[in-house]
Order: C-alpha cells, then sequence, then structure tokens
C-alpha cells in the first residue's frame, strides 16, 4: 500500500496498474494480542511467488 500511495504522490494524470484479481478473503486476525481478534473482509491478497521466483521461473511475478 506505501508503493501505491508514493506512486499517487507523483502521478499528475493517470496511473494504470495491471493486477489479478482474487476471491473475497476473509477472516480473523490477531489484534494487538493473541487472545483479541478482529474480523476482516476485503479483496486484496499477497500470493508469496519467492520460491518460484528463486528457481528462476520466468513466469513468476515477484522481483528484487
Amino acid at each position: 500500500m506505501l508503493c501505491l500511495r508514493n506512486i499517487s504522490r507523483i502521478t499528475t494524470e493517470l496511473c494504470v496498474i495491471e493486477t489479478q484479481v482474487v476471491d473475497e478473503v476473509e477472516g480473523y486476525t490477531e489484534w494487538g494480542a493473541r487472545e483479541w481478534t478482529h474480523p476482516y473482509r476485503g479483496v486484496l491478497a499477497l500470493i508469496d511467488e519467492s520460491d518460484a521466483f528463486y528457481a528462476q521461473n520466468t513466469e513468476a511475478g515477484s522481483s528484487r
């Protein structure tokens, strides 16, 4: 998200971002302490492709 905020500061007219869409993401996460949880629901997910990247898979979207 910080990356998107930084891009929005320097983009004056139009910024096109290509991304994949995931199904709804929902569940519970730890919220300040192990015994406190908070529900979340959203459409943003991170898929860790670092193994594919280090295996020289050219289809991986990860980069350094």
